[in-house]
């Protein structure tokens, strides 16, 4: 009797605890708690990608408006597909912004600390000046060959584009179940409507080319995102 009383005693006693344990409030996730940046972290993933990112938007925004001056469009047409992907690129390790007016105006907004706003605004800065530097440095192709540069303008438009085409659609037809939609249209419409200023079928092997190098490049696209995006999962499950 005096065992089954104990027995007895210890399963209620566990019991109890388990409810009690139930009944406790669960704590703040990861993703809800705020996220303390460590000066590592910071220097690294922060400041480093802000760097990164403005440097290459900068040194490939200069030779967008070198080799473009007689269309601005196309010129802001890349100059988007360049920052496009580096904010998917970027993206997973600061936050992308790649301005510092954006930066700035989060700092005003007090979104931010002082300190890392600023560094993250000196970072952009610097990096825009080397990308500068970099792009006055090198010359990639002589700018007095007009010929040249009006086929590396067909080449690269149709090719940037289609690889954001190719991203929208494939994103897009997850909700639409179609391989296209309102953004794939619209870009479409817009190459139409630049190669209508010159003859109808101009530059056709750079285009040829651009179209032949589409799915290439976009899987190593989707590959380097997967990849950084695996990394930081698995970052964020180590800290958990």
């Amino acid at each position: 009797m005096v065992s089954g009383r104990k027995c007895t005693l210890d399963d209620m006693r566990i019991h109890k605890m388990q409810e009690l344990r139930q009944e406790e409030l669960p704590g703040p996730t990861v993703k809800e708690r705020p996220r303390v940046i460590e000066p590592c972290d910071f220097m690294f993933r922060y400041v480093f990608g802000e760097f990164c990112g403005t440097l290459i938007l900068t040194f490939f925004g200069g030779y967008f408006l070198q080799f473009y001056t007689h269309n601005s469009t196309v010129a802001v047409i890349s100059m988007g597909c360049v920052r496009y992907v580096l904010m998917n690129l970027f993206g997973q390790i600061c936050d992308a912004e790649f301005n510092p007016a954006i930066s700035l105006g989060k700092l005003f907004c007090l979104k931010r600390p002082v300190f890392v706003g600023l560094s993250i605004i000196g970072s952009q800065m610097f990096g825009a000046f080397i990308g500068q530097v970099l792009h006055s440095v090198i010359q990639i192709i002589p700018s007095s060959n007009t010929t040249i540069n009006e086929t590396v303008m067909s080449f690269e438009l149709t090719l940037s584009l289609e690889v954001v085409n190719m991203a929208l659609s494939c994103e897009g037809g997850n909700t639409t179940r179609t391989n296209g939609n309102m953004a794939r249209t619209l870009s479409q419409s817009l190459v139409a409507a630049i190669w209508k200023q010159e003859h109808a079928f101009r530059h056709l092997d750079a285009v040829g080319a651009a179209t032949v190098m589409t799915p290439l490049l976009g899987a190593a696209i989707f590959w380097i995102m997967n990849s950084v995006k695996e990394m930081a999962d698995a970052d964020r499950d180590s800290v958990a």
